[in-house]
């Protein structure tokens, strides 16, 4: 999975996604997941996308990176 952002509400992940495919073709084809942290107290909106493998997902972030997008690898199971 790939990290994107992490936001204050659910409707700003989803204009985020908006804006981020809007911009930047290596999200085609990509879906969308906002992961939220119900154990915390303030919650946080985690706007995360699969990829088909870490090596894929690895230089698609370096690509979103380069272009000035937030993107971080995201760890299996996390």
């Amino acid at each position: 999975r790939i990290q994107l952002g992490a936001f204050s509400s659910r409707d700003k992940a989803q204009q985020a996604w908006r804006e981020a495919r809007a911009l930047h073709a290596e999200l085609q084809g990509l879906v969308a997941e906002i992961v939220t942290n119900s154990d915390a107290e303030v919650e946080v909106f985690r706007l995360q996308a699969s990829v088909v493998s870490e090596a894929r997902a690895r230089e698609v972030c370096r690509v979103l990176q380069s272009a000035g997008q937030g993107c971080v690898y995201v760890l299996p199971g996390r």
